[in-house]
């Protein structure tokens, strides 16, 4: 026998005499040394990570921060989104990083490309329904604001309105009421 196993046959019990009495200031000492050499490690790789999270934070959320950090580094070296954010917290509550940093992201602003991708199908075709205008999104494959598949006339509808408001429209009121309906049941676009 050997080693831990040998100490506990002869009486002994292993490990830091201090951890194992839980001295406080022993498990202080420890804290702290564990905290340097965390920091001491974040040091090292702080060029990586540091000056884009000084420049972009708190304007971009943190997913496209990391992005971003991530975009210049070897695969071995990409860091995770908790690893980021814990390396921010760490480098503001030593002083290294202003605390604006970890503020909220602000809002995204919004793309303003698909009130104008349906403007245009408005203006090319004024007679056309918001469901005619779901099933041409579809077939182009473009994505609703949300990232789904399926558009609704609800959703086209609102898209509409909005590019009414950005000043988009060309040809008099886009809004349109849910309760205009064609011949076939669809619904008009510029009803009345």
């Amino acid at each position: 026998m050997s080693g831990l196993a040998a100490a506990r046959a002869e009486g002994r019990i292993g490990g830091n005499p201090g951890l194992v009495s839980g001295d406080r200031t022993m498990l202080s000492r420890l804290r702290l040394a564990r905290r340097d050499a965390f920091l001491e490690r974040l040091n090292r790789s702080a060029g990586d990570w540091a000056p884009d999270v000084r420049r972009l934070r708190p304007e971009m959320p943190w997913q496209d921060v990391l992005a971003v950090v991530n975009s210049r580094l070897q695969d071995s070296r990409r860091w995770t989104l908790q690893r980021l954010v814990r390396a921010t917290r760490a480098y503001v509550s030593e002083g290294l990083l202003p605390e604006t940093v970890l503020e909220r992201a602000a809002a995204r602003r919004k793309d303003d490309r698909l009130p104008a991708l349906v403007a245009a199908m408005r203006a090319a075709r004024p007679d056309v329904t918001l469901q005619e205008m779901c099933d041409m999104l579809e077939e182009m494959r473009e994505p609703t604001p949300r990232g789904r598949a399926t558009w609704y006339p609800s959703s086209v509808k609102a898209l509409l309105d909005r590019a009414e408001r950005l000043g988009l429209a060309s040809q008099g009121t886009l809004a349109t009421k849910l309760g205009d309906r064609d011949q076939a049941g669809a619904f008009i676009v510029g009803g009345s």
